[in-house]
């Protein structure tokens, strides 16, 4: 599978558990401990998802090493654009208020969740290596 490919189809299946289970974190978790508490229980739940998702495809595609690197720093720059441009205008948020809403704790949080995403491929990829 071509490095694009897999960062697309990687950044996909993330993302659209992500989507849903952003809708359920505003309307379920929000109301009841806040927006920083709902981020910051979702974040295991996002962290989890990615592991799962780039350990499925990493075993099935086998990437090299530099592909399963490549493939999540690209898959990461799919998340940032789509979250930028996509749910921002969807919640008509701008992008100053979005940053200015988040607690130092849940952005620090949320930005180490995406270097665990853009790195999780190559994690799996060398695990897999290691253990056959």
């Amino acid at each position: 599978m071509k490095l694009p490919t897999f960062a697309l189809l990687y950044f996909l299946l993330v993302f659209a558990f992500g989507f849903v289970f952003g809708i359920a974190r505003a309307l379920l978790l929000e109301p009841r401990v806040g927006a920083a508490g709902a981020k910051l229980i979702e974040t295991p739940i996002m962290i989890t998802t990615t592991y799962l998702v780039a350990g499925k495809l990493v075993r099935r595609f086998t990437p090299c090493p530099r592909k399963a690197l490549f493939s999540g720093l690209l898959a990461l720059a799919f998340l940032l654009i789509a979250e930028f441009a996509f749910v921002l205008q969807v919640r008509g948020i701008p992008f100053g208020d979005y940053y200015e809403s988040r607690s130092p704790l849940s952005l620090s949080v949320y930005a180490m969740s995406l270097v665990a995403f853009a790195l999780m491929p190559y994690a799996i990829q060398r695990k897999v290596s290691r253990d056959s």
